[in-house]
């Protein structure tokens, strides 16, 4: 299991795979050190999604964006 699906699974208690109404069309990806992007998490709510890249940011790491669409 990934920090990413731990990290899901505490934000709501519950992952959008459990949930049909926690998928949304929001998308969290990764900034690599050569400046791609890598697609982390997909299909969530915009909430989960802000909340996911705000904790990251928190514990200082900054590399992680949330995306619409």
């Amino acid at each position: 299991m990934s920090r990413i699906d731990d990290h899901l699974r505490n934000a709501l208690d519950v992952t959008p795979q459990s949930d049909p109404e926690m998928t949304g069309n929001w998308s969290v990806y990764r900034t690599t050190e050569d400046g791609n992007r890598v697609l982390v998490e997909g299909d969530l709510p915009e909430e989960i999604a802000r909340q996911m890249v705000a904790d990251y940011a928190a514990e200082g790491d900054t590399t992680l964006e949330a995306v619409e669409g």
